[in-house]
């Protein structure tokens, strides 16, 4: 017969933690009241642009996970992929794929999952572009998390 293999109580016990979390803790915003990261991506098709700062280092004092990303601006149509990376190490935690087409109208917001990111650590993101070619493009984007 199978069944869930775990580590004994205490990870069904932090598993069941980790979902209330996830689903009762409160939702914040950063940047709050203030303009989103600027992220660009490279001259090239579906090759990462430079790292871009979304959260600088010694800014959210607790530990986090991701559940959204809001991107609030994006100025050439296209499909994107967009990575962020935690800490000094730039560890991917999550990853999303989003198109523009005809315009950009208003924010996208893509609910997703991340690892924990540890207090105090930075997250950086990467844009890839299908037509970084023809049109190096720019977003600005917002993170939507809750800590732990």
């Amino acid at each position: 017969m199978g069944g869930l293999k775990t580590g004994g109580i205490g990870h069904v016990t932090d598993l069941a933690q980790a979902i209330f979390d996830g689903a009762e803790n409160e939702r914040r915003v950063y940047p709050s009241l203030a303009a989103g990261a600027t992220i660009i991506s490279a001259n090239a098709d579906w090759i990462y642009g430079a790292y871009a700062t979304v959260v600088p280092i010694n800014t959210i004092a607790s530990d986090y996970q991701v559940l959204a990303l809001s991107i609030e601006s994006c100025n050439r149509d296209a499909v994107y992929q967009l990575e962020l990376y935690k800490g000094i190490g730039d560890d991917i935690v999550t990853a999303v794929r989003f198109a523009v087409e005809g315009g950009f109208f208003g924010n996208q917001v893509y609910v997703i999952g991340s690892e924990r990111v540890d207090a105090n650590s930075q997250i950086r993101g990467r844009l890839a572009s299908s037509n970084g070619a023809a049109e190096i493009a720019t977003i600005t984007m917002s993170i939507v998390y809750y800590v732990h």
